[in-house]
């Protein structure tokens, strides 16, 4: 997946931070309970957006840590920095009405997420509610939920300041080690003068801080001399002139370099003097050149027989070069050197060892070095074989304005690798005190640096194990009084840190167990103490302690048992009533462990069913087959044999008891497992169904019975129904004849005529249509509705019906149809949807004046409505409106035949719909059945 530039500078700004994965945090949690409470809603979450997943800082009413990102509605939310996005109907949604949160359970319906966007402009995550149903923020939430954002920012910005500090801090310590480290090793005297000034006048010089090898010197300690003035050490300091030189150097700024003769210990001593100037401050570097002097001395006193000993000292000067060289090329630390370009002039074999170099690799290259970035702003340095490239600046201002250099840096090595070194650079000058270029040495501190990260990341831990354990611990001196408390503390007692860090363990504790825990923490060890402290809302707590003493200190480890010791004895409770319960029972019930196969537990019940004792089936888990009659024990031993393998049996068996009764029972296994489905324990439950079995035994016959009236009443049904249609289909022709015999004469068919004609068709009509439904309902009786779904268009079905059936009306009536939602094809049988919805809009017409309402809605369910304004049905009768041949009180003087509803509810079911009716007598009726899309 190739990443935008736009999301790289995103996803670096994330990190920047160092927040991903870290622990939890209070701040962060206060916020998000915050903003749960503000906008009154059961999830609030602190997200931030990684690559591939969202993880979250901090979250109130969800327990995951993180999701993917493809799923993340936070996703969307950081597109438009500037906006709160607000999803109020996830499911009407296009962008998550497929999301698996949206159609999880419980779902994810409203989202609010404000962007975290930092200073630079970058959406680093958000800070979002949500909410398992629609819901829309006041202006009022909104603003607030912006605001908590902005604290989400500032938390952020405090966070990475914090971390620069301590690193910036750590730097600075190790340089001040690393640097008394070399003041303390160096072989030459170093002394740091302050002047002292005296009515505005230089006086004297007084010793900030002077080495060892100063002190040796010098003839004193180090003790004697820091702190202590010049003149007063050494008297004559001034008359011999070093404190007139001390004096211009600090004056002036100018460096002095010079030869002084000392008398220590009434020993004479020549020394090389450096003074240079650091600020109102001298430093002054002395090296004992008295061999070297002592060595002059004797050249100048032999002279005259330099000639004969050419030979001699050209000799000694060859085995000084050789032990220089051998000095150079043998020593442990990478030492080269450069021209004043900077560019390597010699280099010893140790920089083979340190960077993959041979030392010809480097002679010809430039040595740069890089400032490192703000966030590691250790400096990089590279030998690059271009002999154009400038001196890197930073050494070059730094050795021109001191002489020397030291920093610690990291090297490019030949392989692209990294090396933390210490380097220390200085200037190499000619006779005139020219420069004529730098040396320098490097000491590859890998392994210094892999001790500080070590020691670093273990003192985190421990203080990470300390703080966030459960366990309450602390550290407390040895009169009793609490020095240090972790974070359980609060969480377990309720007090800050501050209101027990300070205070005598014995005021927490309850007044009865004072004397014994005083006597308990005077012990060297302490372990599995128990005794009563006090919570902050002013109960008491049961805390067991472990505790040693070491030292002057006493640490201890402390865990609340309060609800184990609840749990223990609602344990020994509930033993006891299981013990009440499982022994009054009529249910035989036992307990057998799984491996070893062996009865545990049995309840008396077992002697008086089966008429075998307990202690028998103890000792033979299989003598309870005596009690089971012949004709069933086969069945009997391979259930048993398969609930010895741990399988769960259900069976049911005869046994004759001890008072010759025979007795069916029904007997049920359950199987208790471990984690890795390995059965531990068999429970088993016998219970006595002999009238269960006797009663089975009526209703089956009952049931033979039942079925031979139906079948009867089928057959009556559908001779009767076709015999009384042969009568009508007669009468119909007759009263057809009349008709046409009547218009056929001169007069006409008198009124009253026509009148009793229209009457008997009428009546025809709707006995014709009460056989059709009892046909109908014996049909349903049986079973033998058919049944052939099929893709239908609803809608023009639904007009096909109304064109049909209530088209062209006398009394101008039509039916209004609504449609919602959008049209689709829908698996149902078009002649039985067609008769649910004739017989519905018939009764709509039947009993209203106005026009009735067709509603279909369109969407995860088809949802068909029926809406009359008519006479509506009594509330004490809708209860049984799906009765056969019920017609409510109000509807007595109006034609039907109480089988519709029936017949409609029995359709609607074959297609796994449901039907609701809803009433109010007077105002109407809606008759609503709703069908799942197939």
């Amino acid at each position: 997946m190739t990443i935008s530039e736009t999301e790289q500078q995103r996803l670096q700004a994330l990190m920047s931070y160092t927040i991903l994965d870290s622990l939890p945090e209070a701040e962060y949690d206060a916020i998000t309970q915050i903003a749960a409470h503000i906008c009154q809603t059961p999830i609030s979450l602190i997200t931030f957006l990684d690559t591939e997943r969202q993880w979250f800082k901090a979250a109130q009413g969800f327990t995951l840590k993180e999701t993917p990102r493809q799923y993340s509605f936070c996703a969307h939310a950081i597109q438009t920095p500037t906006l709160l996005m607000e999803v109020m109907d996830a499911r009407v949604d296009e962008r998550f009405a497929q999301n698996p949160l949206t159609l999880s359970d419980p779902p994810v319906i409203f989202y609010a997420g404000v962007p975290l966007v930092d200073e630079a402009g970058q959406a680093l995550g958000t800070l979002c509610v949500i909410d398992h149903q629609p819901r829309h923020l006041s202006d009022q939430q909104a603003t607030s939920l912006k605001s908590l954002a902005q604290q989400v920012v500032s938390l952020l910005k405090l966070r990475r300041s914090q971390t620069l500090l301590s690193q910036a801090n750590q730097l600075l310590n190790d340089t001040n080690a690393l640097l008394q480290a070399v003041v303390s090793s160096c072989p030459a005297g170093l002394t740091l003068f302050e002047p002292v000034y005296s009515n505005g006048e230089l006086t004297d010089f007084k010793y900030v801080f002077t080495n060892v090898a100063n002190a040796v010197i010098a003839g004193r300690s180090v003790e004697q001399m820091t702190g202590n003035t010049l003149n007063t050490l050494f008297s004559t300091a001034v008359t011999t002139g070093l404190f007139d030189r001390l004096k211009t150097v600090q004056q002036t700024g100018q460096p002095l370099h010079l030869q002084w003769q000392v008398t220590v210990e009434h020993e004479q001593i020549w020394c090389n003097l450096s003074m240079v100037s650091i600020g109102e401050r001298v430093l002054l570097c002395v090296q004992d050149i008295s061999q070297l002097k002592r060595t002059e001395q004797q050249l100048q006193a032999q002279t005259e027989t330099l000639e004969q000993h050419v030979a001699e000292r050209t000799l000694t000067i060859g085995q000084l070069s050789a032990w220089q060289n051998a000095i150079l090329e043998h020593a442990g630390q990478a030492i080269i050197s450069t021209d004043i370009n900077g560019i390597v002039r010699t280099t010893n074999r140790a920089i083979e060892q340190l960077l993959g170099y041979k030392p010809e690799e480097l002679i010809g290259c430039v040595v740069q070095i890089e400032p490192g970035p703000p966030e590691n702003p250790v400096p990089l340095v590279s030998y690059q074989p271009s002999s154009d490239l400038p001196t890197s600046e930073l050494l070059k201002t730094a050795l021109e304005t001191d002489g020397f250099f030291h920093i610690e840096c990291l090297i490019l090595g030949k392989r692209g690798q990294r090396i933390p070194v210490f380097m220390t650079a200085s200037t190499l000058k000619d006779e005139g005190g020219t420069v004529t270029g730098y040396v320098g040495t490097a000491t590859d501190i890998s392994a210094l640096k892999a001790a500080e990260e070590k020691a670093e990341k273990t003192s985190r831990e421990l203080k990470i194990f300390f703080e966030r354990a459960l366990d309450l611990h602390c550290i407390t001196s040895l009169d009793g009084h609490f020095l240090k408390v972790n974070q359980a503390w609060t969480e377990t007692l309720g007090y800050l840190a501050e209101e027990i860090e300070g205070h005598y363990f014995l005021d927490f504790i309850h007044p009865d167990d004072r004397d014994d825990s005083l006597q308990t923490y005077q012990t060297p060890v302490i372990d599995g103490f128990v005794n009563r402290y006090q919570h902050k809302d002013g109960s008491y707590r049961l805390i067991q302690w472990r505790a040693k003493r070491y030292e002057k200190l006493i640490y201890s480890s402390a865990r609340d048992i309060t609800e184990r010791k609840k749990a223990e004895d609602a344990l020994r409770e509930s033993e006891q009533r299981f013990r009440e319960i499982a022994e009054n029972v009529d249910e035989v019930f036992w307990i057998q462990s799984a491996n070893p196969f062996q009865l545990l537990y049995i309840n008396p019940a077992y002697e008086r069913v089966f008429g075998i004792t307990s202690q028998r089936l103890y000792d033979d888990p299989y003598s309870f087959l005596n009690a089971v009659i012949p004709e069933d024990r086969p069945m009997v031993e391979a259930a048993f044999e398969r609930y010895r393998q741990g399988e769960e049996i259900p069976a049911q068996y005869r046994v004759q008891g001890g008072d010759g009764l025979i007795r069916w029972l029904n007997v049920r296994s359950f199987v208790m497992k471990d984690r890795g489905g390995i059965p531990l324990r068999c429970i088993g439950i016998a219970s006595d169904i002999t009238d269960m079995k006797e009663k089975e035994l009526v209703l089956q016959q009952s049931l033979i019975r039942e079925q031979e009236l139906n079948k009867l009443k089928s057959q009556f049904v559908a001779t009767a129904s076709h015999e009384f249609r042969t009568p009508l289909a007669t009468i119909q022709s007759s009263v057809d004849l009349i008709r046409m015999h009547l218009e056929r004469s001169i007069q006409g068919p008198p009124p009253a005529v026509s009148r009793h004609l229209e009457t008997i068709e009428r009546e025809i009509a709707n006995f014709s249509e009460l056989l059709t439904d009892i046909l109908t309902i014996g049909k349903i009786d049986v079973g033998r509705i058919p049944f052939h779904p099929e893709p239908v268009d609803l809608v023009a079905l639904t007009n096909r019906v109304i064109e049909t059936h209530f088209a062209d009306r006398k009394d101008n009536r039509v039916v209004d149809v609504l449609i919602e939602g959008e049209p689709e094809r829908v698996s149902v049988d078009q002649k039985l949807i067609s008769h649910v919805l004739v017989n519905l809009l018939s009764n709509a017409f039947k009993f209203s004046q106005s026009n009735p309402k067709l509603l279909i809605r369109f969407g995860a369910q088809l949802v068909i409505s029926v809406i009359d304004q008519g006479i509506g049905i009594p509330a004490e009768e809708q209860a049984h409106l799906f009765q056969t041949f019920f017609r409510a009180k109000n509807v007595v003087n109006i034609h039907g035949s109480g089988l519709g509803l029936v017949i409609v509810r029995e359709f609607v079911e074959l297609h796994g719909g449901t039907i609701r009716i809803d009433s109010v007598e007077h105002e109407g009726t809606t008759v609503t059945f709703t069908l799942l899309k197939g």
